[in-house]
């Protein structure tokens, strides 16, 4: 059965994001549209999304690419990710009910359970997943869905910096989960003053051995 539009997005987006497909590698309409059994044409739509998303550059009659990581515009998704989640939690402590604390408290024990028992190879993939919808409920708490889809547009490309950096390691993943559940605990205490360095924290990890990461694959990097 061949696939739709969407679904070869999805797919291709993904394998970027996990980096299944590297940094720097080249994309050909041929090859792809072979793999998934359809024209060139929606091949072309599909690539433009993508590079819509920060993740691929097509460069006239020379081919297409995946986009190499800025650190430049990581940086700036990381200031606007702690700016505006900030805002959004401290509008969420007024609000939340019991009932969507104990939702939010379920993503953490999914969370845990993929750090445990997921295989290495969907270990990084499953633990986004989950990573964006903890997030995004969050901001459905607080009544701004349209904020997070505006932010979402940047995280193809903010995630894939992310699988880089810290969603390889069993390590970083718990460090991450234990953000999260300082996250939770704070709008369990209504703690205003403690949610200000947890989100920095957060918002930032990625940079926690950035060198490290920098040395072992500088070729992902512009």
């Amino acid at each position: 059965m061949t696939k739709s539009n969407d679904a070869i997005y999805e797919e291709l987006k993904n394998e970027i994001v996990t980096l299944k497909i590297k940094p720097g590698a080249v994309l050909s309409e041929i090859d792809i549209a072979k793999r998934f059994g359809v024209s060139r044409t929606p091949i072309r739509d599909v690539f433009k999304k993508l590079e819509a998303d920060g993740l691929l550059e097509i460069v006239s009659q020379k081919g297409t690419y995946v986009k190499k990581i800025n650190i430049d515009e990581v940086n700036e998704m990381m200031y606007i990710r702690e700016k505006v989640e900030l805002a959004v939690l401290k509008e969420v402590m007024e609000v939340a009910n019991i009932g969507q604390i104990n939702l939010l408290n379920l993503f953490l024990v999914e969370q845990k359970d993929i750090i445990e028992n997921t295989p290495d190879e969907l270990r990084a993939e499953k633990f986004l997943e989950n990573d964006n919808k903890f997030h995004e409920y969050i901001f459905r708490i607080a009544g701004k869905e349209g904020v997070w889809r505006l932010l979402y547009q940047f995280r193809p490309a903010f995630n894939r910096f992310r699988v880089v950096t810290n969603l390889r390691k069993t390590d970083d993943l718990i460090e991450l989960y234990e953000n999260h559940a300082a996250i939770l605990e704070c709008l369990k205490n209504k703690d205003y003053e403690r949610i200000n360095d947890v989100i920095s924290n957060h918002a930032y990890h990625g940079l926690n051995g950035i060198d490290a990461v920098f040395d072992k694959h500088r070729d992902y990097f512009e």
